[in-house]
């Protein structure tokens, strides 16, 4: 068995998994590693040179480039997005519960307009679900919906 070949089963930072693959292989929506940060890509040509990815970080929205060597093995992380009820807000931190009814209350109100808008919308007693987007060890409450 190649060791490229065992790379695709190893653990990545934070204990979560990735897989690798070609540059060349990338299609527009998959995720892929850009600059350290897992990413959506959002822009992908090709060219003698190799291939041009703009991706979307997944976690902040900000928009990342990377050129790569077609043949350059690339880390295309796991991304989960999970939704939960929104069932209080207490001293700055959500309290969210799952379809099973498994509760977690370690989400600090997100900063910036989503954490603004989440609370003016409990606030005003609408019922929420939020989205926690997770990878590669790190997760976040980066959306949500009135339901």
């Amino acid at each position: 068995m190649a060791l490229d070949d065992l790379d695709d089963a190893m653990p990545r930072s934070g204990g979560s998994w990735a897989k690798r693959t070609s540059a060349a292989a990338l299609q527009k929506w998959d995720h892929v590693m850009i600059q350290g940060r897992p990413c959506e890509i959002i822009g992908l040509s090709r060219s003698r040179a190799g291939v041009a990815i703009t991706g979307r970080d997944v976690f902040t929205g900000e928009e990342l480039e990377e050129t790569m060597p077609a043949e350059a093995r690339m880390e295309m992380p796991q991304v989960e997005q999970l939704e939960y009820r929104l069932v209080e807000i207490s001293d700055d931190f959500l309290f969210l519960m799952d379809d099973a009814g498994a509760t977690r209350r370690d989400f600090r109100v997100p900063e910036g307009d989503l954490g603004s808008d989440i609370t003016a919308a409990y606030d005003a007693a609408e019922s929420l679900t939020v989205f926690e987007t997770s990878a590669m060890g790190e997760e976040a409450i980066t959306s949500f919906k009135r339901t």
